[in-house]
């Protein structure tokens, strides 16, 4: 019996690792580059693209979809085209009435993965939130988790004067995007660093360029930068449940490395919903975002100091035209250090 129960393990873990492999290899795409020519068709990971997002203020457009400040100079954070110098003479950022383009490389159709390289529409839902003024322009650090190709930490560095991080787990996607941050001007300001939310993050800080990230390695000057992060930006990278509890335990981590008074941190998520035939009946579920608000309403147990604010989604102004609806969230947090709290570094 025990010889029978230890082969159909093996066997039932052999499979589930054949379907693991199988959903690794599974092509996506995201809906945002559903318009881009060939992106459907397209079945190399290093297929890639470059789409220029142009964010404009609703306040500059008449009814009938024209610009009211159409001969004023265009606010571009890309390098080669006409654009301001510094910030703009009514106040930048939210309060701008100037377009806002932004030039991305990105991925299309890609492993599940390497998502990480497109696109998604929480970065423009967080960019929009970030030029709606939403987002305190104070003079702290900005970090960025899960970046991808670093989109709304762009937007964030081209508006807060401080360094930006920009952190993901994979080298591949960290040179996209510091590439991202050259084409926008952006890369005396940002830094790209690798923090891989699966792995205890104190040898990640302290382990240098040579043992830990290779080039996107963290040095003793990063780390003293992080005291100054007064802002923590995750856009759209909590997509399941493993990611939400490994996002969780990272920034429980990173308490105490961070600004020792308040530290803002703005999330935004996608309800992915999925459906099943139940009883003859279809029920449609976001089991990932439910899985995310379970562990939001205990989040006292996880994070002590960590506190939801306030959703936001409703309070951004639509600065571009995309799938936006009622499934992207927009949460608005804060972090506050707690007495006596060590984070668990296992």
């Amino acid at each position: 019996f025990f010889s029978a129960v230890m082969e159909d393990d093996g066997e039932e873990a052999e499979e589930e690792g054949e379907e693991e492999e199988e959903r690794r290899d599974e092509r996506v795409l995201s809906e945002v580059h559903l318009g881009v020519r060939g992106a459907a068709a397209s079945t190399e990971a290093t297929t890639t693209t470059t789409t220029d997002f142009t964010f404009v203020d609703p306040a500059m457009v008449d009814s009938d979809g024209d610009l009211l400040l159409a001969k004023r100079k265009r606010r571009s954070a890309t390098p080669d085209t006409e654009s301001d110098s510094g910030a703009s003479d009514d106040g930048g950022g939210g309060g701008s009435q100037q377009p806002w383009q932004f030039r991305i490389r990105h991925g299309l159709a890609t492993s599940l993965d390497r998502v990480g390289l497109q696109v998604w529409r929480g970065a423009l839902l967080m960019a929009e939130a970030l030029l709606s003024g939403l987002v305190p322009q104070d003079g702290g650090c900005t970090l960025e988790l899960g970046c991808g190709t670093a989109l709304a930490g762009i937007v964030a560095a081209s508006l807060r004067p401080s360094v930006t991080f920009l952190t993901d787990r994979d080298p591949t996607i960290l040179s996209l995007a510091e590439e991202n941050a050259a084409l926008n001007s952006a890369g005396d300001s940002a830094r790209c660093r690798v923090l891989d939310w699966s792995r205890p993050l104190r040898p990640q800080l302290h382990g240098g360029e040579e043992e830990e990230g290779g080039k996107y390695g963290w040095v003793a000057e990063d780390v003293e930068r992080l005291r100054e992060v007064s802002v923590v930006l995750a856009a759209d990278c909590i997509y399941d449940d493993d990611t939400t509890d490994a996002f969780l335990a990272t920034l429980r981590q990173l308490q105490p490395f961070l600004h020792p008074g308040r530290c803002e941190v703005f999330l935004t998520l996608e309800k992915r919903f999925n459906f099943t035939l139940d009883d003859t009946r279809w029920d449609a579920r976001a089991s990932a975002y439910d899985h995310f608000a379970s562990k939001m309403a205990n989040i006292k147990g996880i994070i002590k100091g960590f506190r939801v604010v306030q959703p936001l989604d409703k309070h951004v102004k639509r600065w571009l035209e995309y799938g936006r609806g009622s499934d992207l969230v927009l949460m608005r947090c804060q972090l506050e250090p707690a007495a006596g709290w060590e984070p668990a570094i296992q």
